[in-house]
């Protein structure tokens, strides 16, 4: 069963400009792993981005009610494995 993370942004140096992104994933391994792929590490083994929230985390900050430097969620990215 997939988990979102909630993977946010300062004001430059990231993707965007505020906001965050947000990833359904099994796993924070998973989830890290494709906003990588999506989202290259400028820095060898740093995540572009500020921080990464996993739900529950997320729920409890001022961006789940207020948004983050004037922006909320910027693109939803889900994993899906399909076995036959």
């Amino acid at each position: 069963m997939n988990q979102t993370f909630y993977f946010t942004y300062g004001l430059t140096g990231h993707p965007f400009s505020g906001g965050w992104t947000e990833i359904k994933a099994p796993d924070i391994n998973s989830a890290c792993a494709l906003f990588c792929a999506l989202h290259p590490n400028k820095t060898d083994g740093v995540l572009n981005c500020a921080s990464v929230y996993t739900h529950d985390e997320f729920q409890r900050t001022v961006m789940n009610r207020d948004g983050n430097y004037g922006f909320r969620c910027r693109e939803k990215i889900t994993v899906s494995i399909t076995r036959y």
